[in-house]
């Protein structure tokens, strides 16, 4: 039986906080909000709909605090850490392609030759990578000497969760996201 009332007194302490708190944060333009609800339902002024709203669902909702407190801790104890995870920088994991997910090696004719562009409508440059030529251009023109052109393909999973298949070309410490061949 102790252990019953220290239980419901906890439990009367916890509703106390939560009315004093509610007070205290209420804001001023209850009168305007409840003109809103009153013209939006009319029904709100009769006498049995007011006993319902003032009366008989804060006293619910004052019981179930009382006996069910432990799980409004729990709920208030998992919103803090929500917002503690969500508040701490994650760090973005970076593209890089690993020695495993090489397939083969081209030179740069090669490379330039499998992705030529031909389209009849003129809608992209007859160049290597058509509207990328100048990124390719830029790519070849930092290449180290002795540097290799290799095709890759790996499974990437993006900062955000999604998960795509990335395939390109890697030179050296260079990377381009073009498909080769």
């Amino acid at each position: 039986m102790t252990w019953l009332v220290l239980y419901l007194g906890i439990g009367w302490g916890a509703l106390s906080v939560i009315f004093i708190a509610h007070q205290m944060t209420q804001s001023d333009g209850t009168e305007l909000y409840e003109k809103l609800l009153d013209a939006a339902d009319p029904e709100r002024k009769t006498w049995h709909r007011r006993l319902i709203d003032r009366v008989l669902i804060p006293a619910a909702a004052a019981g179930m605090i009382v006996v069910a407190w432990p799980i409004a801790i729990v709920w208030k104890i998992k919103d803090l850490v929500a917002e503690r995870r969500e508040a701490e920088p994650v760090e973005e994991k970076r593209f890089e392609v690993e020695q495993i997910d090489l397939i083969e090696r081209y030179t740069v004719p090669e490379a330039e030759l499998c992705e030529s562009v031909y389209d009849p409508l003129q809608a992209a440059p007859n160049l290597a990578f058509g509207h990328l030529n100048r990124a390719w251009e830029l790519f070849k023109s930092n290449m180290q000497p002795g540097s290799e052109i290799w095709s890759f393909s790996t499974r990437w999973t993006t900062p955000v969760g999604g998960r795509s298949i990335e395939r390109g070309t890697q030179s050296s410490r260079i990377q381009a996201s073009e498909h080769i061949c």
